[in-house]
């Protein structure tokens, strides 16, 4: 039995390794484009095929500028920017929580 219960804490240790490194890399993401600076972004929207053919705003025109001012708490101007923000922000949020805390139950299995 205690063979049994030091494999276990140690794959309840490596389980929690991951879930931090995983946390490490989408704040340092987050950080990074949270410190990219709004001249950085631009004021026009980049080129869009959409856009181009149909000469208006697809469903994503303003998305990574909507996302930089939520995270800014400018949330007028996300909304400004796009009004999915409302819905694309938390689903961002909430996959990411959910890739975190995914539980590989299958890794190196074959």
């Amino acid at each position: 039995m205690l063979k049994s219960e030091n494999s276990l804490s140690l794959l309840k240790t490596a389980a929690a390794k991951k879930m931090l490194v995983k946390f490490l890399i989408l704040f340092s993401l987050g950080l990074l484009f949270f410190l990219i600076p709004k001249s950085f972004l631009g004021d026009t929207y980049p080129i869009c095929l959409f856009r181009n053919i149909f000469n208006i705003n697809c469903i994503g025109c303003g998305t990574t500028r909507a996302v930089w001012s939520v995270l800014h708490l400018k949330f007028a101007d996300a909304f400004e920017y796009n009004k999915l923000i409302i819905v694309t922000f938390p689903l961002i949020v909430g996959c990411s929580i959910a890739w975190i805390l995914k539980d590989n139950k299958n890794t190196g299995k074959k």
